[in-house]
């Protein structure tokens, strides 16, 4: 199970890249990988808490809307259109 999460986790991360015209060892995504992986150990145990079970889709929408967000507080633009429709993880994304 943990591959299938990784595997769809680097594939939703290639794919808004890919959307937003970055290669992945673009020199800015060292500081908004490390952001990502805060807000989204943050929203996994605030899931957590909440009892809300996340299947391996969510894991990766999850890390996918941490990873926009971080790339925003970077100054990048990241179209609305290049994260998939998740209203939950959006609203998760703006009380943490």
């Amino acid at each position: 199970m943990l591959r299938r999460v990784f595997a769809a986790t680097e594939e939703a991360q290639n794919l808004l890249l890919h959307r937003l015209g970055m290669g992945r060892l673009d020199k800015r995504l060292g500081p908004c990988r490390k952001k990502a992986l805060l807000l989204f150990e943050e929203g996994r145990a605030r899931l957590s808490r909440e009892g809300v079970r996340l299947e391996e889709k969510d894991v990766a929408q999850l890390y996918l809307f941490c990873l926009a967000r971080a790339l925003m507080e970077q100054g990048l633009a990241v179209p609305r259109e290049a994260l998939p429709e998740n209203a939950a993880m959006a609203r998760l994304l703006e009380e943490i």
